[in-house]
């Protein structure tokens, strides 16, 4: 399942603000939180429901979209390229030289939303290491100035 939104709009955004830090202190303090509404008894809202909500409220409010998506899902080589941000053939080249795992359904691939996010996030963190070393590098030859 994959539940998406819009951004926020302008007037959305500073109630999202307050419901993010509201839902975040909840989280973490281990506070309770409760829906209810006219016609249907309170319920308690569980702390990884919390969490969840705190950070989506927090994507909304700095004007992202956001989603929801179980993290056994399959996805099409398309929708996963458009994760990434990269062309189809690219991420093709990156399943067949075997950086993400797939599987085939008949003849068409498939990747698994977690193993899809696991490559992003080493990715991001080859990125951030290589940044960091350039980073060293330039400030020891003089280069790099804040």
């Amino acid at each position: 399942m994959v539940a998406t939104t819009r951004g926020a709009g302008r007037g959305e955004k500073q109630q999202l603000q307050r419901l993010r830090e509201l839902l975040a202190t909840a989280a973490t303090r281990g506070a309770t939180a409760r829906l209810s509404s006219d016609d249907v008894e309170g319920v308690e809202v569980p702390r990884v429901l919390l969490q969840l909500m705190a950070r989506g409220a927090e994507l909304l409010a700095g004007g992202y979209r956001a989603a929801v998506v179980e993290v056994e899902k399959s996805l099409t080589t398309q929708q996963a390229a458009n994760i990434l941000g990269i062309s189809r053939p690219q991420l093709i080249r990156l399943l067949e030289g075997g950086s993400i795992p797939f599987h085939k359904i008949g003849s068409h691939r498939r990747v698994r939303v977690h193993d899809l996010l696991r490559y992003r996030d080493q990715l991001m963190k080859t990125r951030r290491r290589s940044l960091a070393r350039i980073t060293g590098m330039s400030e020891d030859l003089g280069l790099y100035h804040d």
